[in-house]
């Protein structure tokens, strides 16, 4: 019972912690005396931050970050908001929206030359392939994000990439390849 206790209250803590770092967001964002770039990451931060824990703020962020961003000529950032966007869609089974941004994010990193955003993208195209069931589409996509993670020396986003190819391969019962993915993960 008293760890349980303890569970608890470490739990309150860390979310009363979350509320007040999005309070901080909010008011760096709401501060018009504040620079640009500043408020570009203020608004992003807070858009990428409630994407787990108030999808819809998420949304309502990452749009207000995407107006902001294309207002000052800044294409990156109206790329980044594209991604939280797609994540959003992704997270509430909207495949069909979470791909279409998705692919406009992915689009928008090649031109811009953001190896790195264009990686991060093409995985998360395969995981919305692989909660469609698309297995074959998600591994593809996978697989080219390798290719630029590796290109870059990307770790995180090998590891990301390689973990859900393990998934996928487990799911379908290949476990030999599940495994040689997991480890590469490592």
């Amino acid at each position: 019972m008293k760890h349980f206790l303890v569970l608890i209250s470490l739990c309150f803590s860390l979310n009363a912690n979350s509320s007040k770092n999005l309070d901080s967001l909010k008011s760096i964002w709401s501060d018009l005396s504040q620079h640009d770039t500043v408020r570009l990451k203020a608004i992003n931060h807070l858009a990428y931050s409630s994407l787990n824990i108030n999808p819809d703020s998420a949304l309502y962020f990452s749009k207000l970050y995407y107006e902001y961003a294309k207002s000052l000529g800044k294409k990156t950032d109206m790329t980044k908001s594209l991604t939280i966007q797609g994540r959003y869609f992704m997270g509430i089974a909207n495949y069909s929206k979470a791909l279409e941004l998705h692919k406009k994010a992915f689009s928008n990193y090649k031109e811009i030359g953001d190896i790195k955003g264009a990686a991060g993208v093409l995985c998360n195209m395969g995981v919305v392939y692989w909660y469609q069931g698309k297995y074959k589409k998600a591994l593809e996509h996978y697989t080219e994000s390798i290719a630029m993670c590796e290109e870059i020396g990307e770790i995180q986003c090998l590891a990301n990439n390689y973990v859900n190819m393990g998934i996928i391969y487990n799911i379908q019962g290949n476990y030999i390849k599940a495994h040689e993915c997991q480890i590469r993960a490592l």
